[in-house]
């Protein structure tokens, strides 16, 4: 169950933070410049949402007890 709740944390996290217009009065950090992509903000979106969906996928598939949750779970961390 904290697995399940892990998951499902990690992804919402990459849309709280991307999914926002960028407000610089308000935000803590700058979310528009990707350490690893640079300033492609648009494929940074892209990928966050992508591993949410991952994400989300593989906590469905171990609430399911399904034998493949692990590598969606490392497939979505991997995107992360």
């Amino acid at each position: 169950m904290v697995l399940i709740a892990f998951l499902i944390a990690h992804g919402l996290v990459h849309v709280a933070i991307w999914a926002p217009k960028y407000d610089p009065v308000k935000a803590p950090f700058d979310p528009s410049h990707s350490w690893l992509i640079g300033d492609r903000r648009p494929l940074a979106r892209f990928l966050a949402f992508s591993a949410t969906a991952i994400l989300m996928v593989a906590r469905s598939a171990l609430w399911a007890d399904a034998g493949w949750w692990r590598p969606t779970a490392v497939a979505g961390l991997i995107v992360s």
